[in-house]
């Protein structure tokens, strides 16, 4: 049975390694997404306490209890984050708002898969598109050129999607 739950373990690991690496293009593209990110911690600790509270009566010695509520909290707070940034963009609204927004740069990202060599530049793996929107200066990651030949200054049209937590982001791909 311990080697059924550690393979159960491990794989529920393994998935959410995947799933947060996954969502981080996501992240990456929503605009103040740090409340979001927190706000998922702080539900997944508190939702962990709860559940904490419901097993608790079942273990005796503190030490397995101190384990107990280790495990749960954490694993909330594992959860949570992933979760609420999985809910703002896949239950957002379907139509993006087409939002003007003042184009600043675009900058191609080099990065290798195991660092950058001294000898060779690696392929560009994408870009970071960066403009102002509401006076403030944000940017967006992309796998392509998204204003091939804009000129700095100019106004541009975005696809924001407003997201389900109130978190705009743009899909870029």
């Amino acid at each position: 049975m311990n080697k059924i739950k550690s393979v159960i373990g491990v794989v529920l690991l393994f998935a959410g390694i995947c799933g947060y690496a996954y969502e981080m293009r996501y992240f990456t593209n929503t605009f103040a997404s740090s409340p979001l990110f927190f706000r998922g911690l702080v539900l997944g600790a508190l939702v962990g306490l709860g559940v904490f509270f419901t097993y608790k009566s079942k273990v005796e010695d503190a030490l397995e209890r101190f384990q107990l509520a280790a495990f749960f909290i954490l694993l909330g707070m594992l959860v949570f984050p992933f979760l609420s940034i999985w809910s703002n963009h896949f239950f957002a609204k379907e139509t993006p708002l087409s939002t003007r927004v003042v184009f600043q740069r675009e900058e191609p990202i080099r990065t290798g898969r195991f660092g950058i060599a001294k000898d060779k530049m690696p392929e560009i793996d994408g870009f970071y598109t960066y403009f102002l929107k509401n006076e403030a200066l944000d940017r967006v990651r992309s796998k392509r050129q998204l204003f091939r030949g804009v000129a700095m200054g100019q106004e541009v049209e975005l696809p924001i999607k407003h997201g389900f937590w109130g978190f705009d982001f743009v899909e870029t791909e």
